[in-house]
């Protein structure tokens, strides 16, 4: 997952990261559409959190991958409105809400503190109810040895 995460970021980002696994999720949608068809379909993930130190470097985004970055603080997101939220990637809801949840590496609490903030657990359960409104997500534990 570690080697993954480090060859996504250098195709889809273009930059080296030194990331480190701090959370995972697991998200379950089942397609509206299916009880018509009478196929049941429906998307369950698993998805890791890794925090890594971006620093000063530019980012390189690859245009088939992503249709725009921009540097935003942890607390900017907690107190972001319905409309901003809508402009990122929707599963950024669910990661933050695992890392709300699991616990942080010390070199990142203090980018992570606002998830502690007074109504960042709401905040990110609104959000997150946008994307799957019947909250069939659940949290799963870090798993220790990902490398």
């Amino acid at each position: 997952m570690t080697a993954a995460v480090a060859r996504r970021s250098r195709e889809e980002l273009g930059v080296e990261l030194d990331a480190q696994p701090a959370a995972a999720f697991v998200y379950r949608v089942d397609d509206p559409g299916a009880p018509a068809r009478g196929t049941p379909l429906a998307e369950s993930e698993y998805c890791a959190v890794y925090l890594a130190r971006l620093g000063e470097r530019a980012l390189a985004p690859t245009p088939e991958e992503i249709d725009a970055v921009r540097r935003v603080s942890v607390a900017s997101l907690v107190e972001a409105s319905d409309a901003v939220w809508s402009t990122h990637c929707p599963w950024l809801a669910l990661a933050l809400e695992a890392l709300r949840r699991a616990p942080r590496p010390a070199a990142f609490a203090a980018a992570l503190a606002a998830l502690d903030a007074p109504g960042a657990e709401s905040a990110l359960a609104r959000a997150s109810s946008r994307l799957l409104p019947t909250n069939e997500w659940r949290v799963a534990p870090v798993l220790q040895n990902w490398k």
